[in-house]
């Protein structure tokens, strides 16, 4: 996107914005902006993450539910996002369709 505007600024710091020629007071001076802006500013984000657990982190006994209810929580207060962490083992389908190794 191109825009083409006028920032009209007056001596005591006040400033609008005008698309058109301005016509201006004794106080006042303007600013041509010739600004282009990229489209993917206006797109809503992809949030992207990843997120790698070394083989020797692994641990055969399950995950307490004080343990998930903590990641949750970190995750929810890191991105104000509401997140559900699930335990699933390998090869072992989610309850809610979520991808495990095996559809990844």
């Amino acid at each position: 996107m191109i825009l083409n505007k006028h920032l009209i600024v007056n001596s005591k710091g006040q400033c609008r914005l005008r698309n058109d020629e301005p016509n201006l007071d004794w106080n006042e001076i303007a600013i041509k902006l010739n600004m282009s802006i990229p489209d993917a500013l206006f797109e809503k984000p992809r949030l992207q993450a990843t997120i790698a657990i070394p083989e020797t982190a692994a641990n055969t006994e399950p995950l307490s539910a004080e343990v998930i209810d903590n990641c949750e929580k970190a995750m929810r207060e890191a991105t104000g996002m509401l997140v559900k962490v699930e335990l699933v083992r390998k090869n072992e389908p989610s309850t809610d369709n979520t991808p495990t190794d095996q559809n990844l």
